[in-house]
Parts: C-alpha cells; sequence; structure tokens
C-alpha cells in the first residue's frame, strides 16, 4: 500500500512568521505553488499561506506587500499529517478540514515534506488500474472548497500560546518598523516643504527684483524721453526765435537801404531843384 512518503514533495518551500509578504510571493512564483507551510525556528509548521491569502490581505488591508508579514495573512490552523500516514488518511483530512495541501511531519512535529492535491491526481493518472484511488480523488476534489473570510480569521484566533508569543513580538517589530517608516517619510516631508517654501521665496525675491529693475528701468526710459523731447522743444524754439531774427535783420538792412536810397532821392531832387533856381535867377 502507498503511504504519504511516497508522494510527497520532501523538499518544499516554506516561510516565517516574519517574512514579507513580498518575499512569499516571490518563493511561490519561483516555486510554481500555490502555497506554502509557515514554520517557526524549529521547522514545526504553525500556519498556511496561500496565493489567495497574499492577494486578499493587502487588498484588504490597503498596504504595500513589503510592509505586510506572513503572519497577518496565513491561516493560523495549520492541519498536518505524520510521516508514513496510508493515502485514506490524506484524502479523509483533506475532506474534513477542506484543505488542498497536507504538510508532513516527523514524530517531533519537524517539517519534512508536503502533499497536495496536485500529487494525488499525478498518481491516479499514472496508475491505470487505481480505480479505487481514482474514486477517493474525485470525492476530495468535491469537498475542497476554500474557507470564508470570517473562517479564516477563526483559525487564526486558534494559533498556539507559542506561535501567538512569536506572532506578538512579530507584529511588534512590524509596528515599530511602519512607525520608522512614517517618521522617514514625515521628515521628508518636512524636508520638502521647507524647499518648496525656499524656492518659493527666491523665486518671490527674484521676481521683485526683475519688478523693481522693469520699473527703474522704464522710469530713466521716461526720463531720456521727457529730456530728449526738452531737448527738441528748445531746438524748435531756438530755431523759431533765430529764424525770426533773421527776417527782422533783413527788414531792417531793407528798410535802411530803402531808407538810404529815399535820402540820396530827395538830396538829388533837392540839388537840381537849388540849380534851376539859380538858373533862373542868372537869366533875369
Amino acid at each position: 500500500m502507498l503511504s504519504v512518503d511516497d508522494l510527497m514533495n520532501t523538499e518544499p518551500r516554506t516561510v516565517q512568521l516574519d517574512d514579507s509578504l513580498s518575499q512569499a510571493a516571490e518563493s511561490l512564483w519561483d516555486g510554481h505553488c500555490g502555497g506554502l507551510p509557515v514554520i517557526d525556528d524549529g521547522r514545526r509548521p504553525v500556519g498556511f499561506l496561500t496565493d489567495r491569502d497574499i492577494a486578499m490581505s493587502g487588498a484588504i488591508q490597503g498596504a504595500s506587500l513589503h510592509d505586510l508579514t506572513v503572519y497577518s495573512a496565513m491561516t493560523g490552523r495549520c492541519v498536518t499529517v505524520p510521516a508514513g500516514a496510508r493515502l485514506g488518511q490524506v484524502h479523509a483530512l483533506m475532506r474534513e478540514h477542506k484543505v488542498s495541501r497536507l504538510p508532513v511531519v516527523d514524530a517531533a512535529g519537524v517539517l519534512v515534506g508536503l502533499l497536495s492535491v496536485s500529487d494525488l491526481m499525478t498518481h491516479v493518472a499514472s496508475e491505470s488500474r487505481a480505480t479505487k484511488q481514482a474514486a477517493e480523488l474525485r470525492r476530495t476534489l468535491g469537498a475542497l472548497s476554500y474557507s470564508t473570510l470570517s473562517e479564516r480569521r477563526a483559525q487564526r484566533s486558534s494559533v498556539s500560546p507559542k506561535t501567538a508569543k512569536v506572532a506578538k513580538k512579530v507584529t511588534a517589530k512590524a509596528t515599530a518598523t511602519e512607525k520608522t517608516t512614517a517618521t522617514k517619510k514625515s521628515a521628508v516631508t518636512r524636508k520638502s516643504t521647507a524647499t518648496k517654501k525656499s524656492a518659493t521665496s527666491r523665486k518671490s525675491a527674484v521676481t521683485k527684483k526683475s519688478i523693481a529693475t522693469r520699473k527703474s528701468t522704464a522710469t530713466r526710459k521716461s526720463t531720456v524721453r521727457r529730456a530728449t523731447a526738452t531737448r527738441k522743444a528748445s531746438g524748435t524754439k531756438r530755431a523759431v526765435a533765430a529764424k525770426i531774427a533773421r527776417k527782422s535783420t533783413r527788414r531792417g538792412r531793407s528798410a535802411a537801404a530803402t531808407f538810404r536810397k529815399s535820402a540820396v532821392r530827395r538830396k538829388a531832387v533837392t540839388t537840381k531843384a537849388r540849380r534851376n533856381t539859380r538858373g533862373r535867377s542868372a537869366g533875369a
């Protein structure tokens, strides 16, 4: 008769209580498996973690998988099967507890292997006359279903006192880590805020200086324009005055010349009249 030892995986992947869910997810991905036994320091199974547990825990708790521990998502009650047990006992345990994977332990409770439904299916498929095993497998597959969230929470509450103590330490450590992370984030946020305020102040100072420079430049330009306009106006006035002066000078010269000509004419007329008078006096 076949036993658990003939079909189990003798080198199963495992995780510990204080491992992060991201590490557990990476182990599941690398091992192409859907669940991992959770062990303590003595390699004794204290829980079980599936890919569904990881996904649901990340969605419900609303935190990064790097910040969540295996303890926060695992199923606290771990159903095991002793090494050397018959396959009938395996089917009975799977149907009763509705689990598809069973950690295999030795007499001291230490993990020595893992047996899953897929191992049973592989065995049935390889045996041409395993009709009894096929019937058992059909019954087991029909009875298997995932536990509800409330059942899983109830299972977590049934953890042994020793495991609960270890989990408490892990939770305290995770809380301290989260507080430290929050403090660092707060410090970074304050530093970023101070940097933004400093940058804003510098921009404001630069803006004020730029405005003052533009105003000063505008004032100088306005002063230059007024001075230019004043010079132009003064030049225009001087030009007009000079033009008027030139016209007056020309008019004065013309009047003097006219006066001189009139005086010459008057003198010539007077001289002629005198001559005529003298001639008439001599003839008489």
